[in-house]
């Protein structure tokens, strides 16, 4: 709920520096069950507000599969749900209503997440959650996972990696006007002003060229998934 600084002496007094609105303590493997749980009470809110609660014009014109994915809902019980995930009912309920009403929410994970056997369901359902808010591909909104390790996202999404081919760094000198294997250190601490000046013209280019079958075109509808 807090953050405190072991470094300081205040860091041992109060409760901190405040981080979150609510906690939800999930158990061990709990996550489905308390994203299922969640998704439950969206459905309930939306049943009574029509419209209010699901973006519906999102889910229409941006989605597939939304009906059996609503459907398989009927065969779930909440407190069942509640008991699985090692969170209070009580405490969920709280987490829906916050999440049922706001237009504009990001999901952000660590690898606590990713590096486990179920992984890529846990990833669907939390996007599952976005898509019923219509929460992708606007400001304020979206997915946000957190890597592991300082910058890494970073070095990835300017392609650096270390054992880059001879036709990534071809595309760099091309693209950049220099030669990648001289400026290299320039560029990995980030002192290269040509590199800071083309980043964001960059990441289109590094998408085009190298994983061209990542583009996702503006028409493509996205799939609710995980109809366990």
């Amino acid at each position: 709920m807090g953050f405190r600084n072991p470094q300081q002496l205040n860091g041992v007094i109060g409760s901190g520096v405040k981080l979150a609105d609510i906690f939800l303590p999930v158990k061990i493997n709990g996550d489905m069950a308390l994203l299922k749980a969640i998704e439950l009470l969206l459905i309930d809110f939306e049943k009574k507000s029509p419209g209010v609660v699901f973006d519906l014009n999102f889910i229409a014109e941006k989605t597939v599969g939304f009906d059996a994915f609503i459907k398989q809902f009927e065969d779930y019980n909440l407190e069942d749900l509640a008991k699985e995930s090692g969170v209070s009912l009580a405490t969920i309920y709280d987490a829906a209503q916050m999440l049922a009403f706001k237009k504009r929410i990001i999901i952000c994970w660590g690898m606590g997440i990713t590096q486990q056997p179920n992984g890529v369901d846990m990833i669907k359902e939390m996007l599952n959650i976005l898509l019923l808010k219509g929460s992708i591909g606007k400001p304020g909104a979206g997915v946000c996972p957190v890597r592991g390790h300082s910058n890494v996202q970073g070095n990835r999404t300017m392609m650096i990696d270390e054992k880059p081919t001879d036709a990534q760094l071809d595309r760099l000198q091309d693209f950049y006007g220099f030669n990648p294997l001289v400026n290299m250190a320039m560029m990995l601490f980030g002192q290269s002003k040509q590199c800071r000046r083309a980043s964001s013209k960059f990441y289109s280019v590094w998408v085009e060229t190298f994983y061209p079958q990542h583009r996702i075109p503006p028409t493509r509808q996205m799939q609710f998934g995980n109809l366990i």
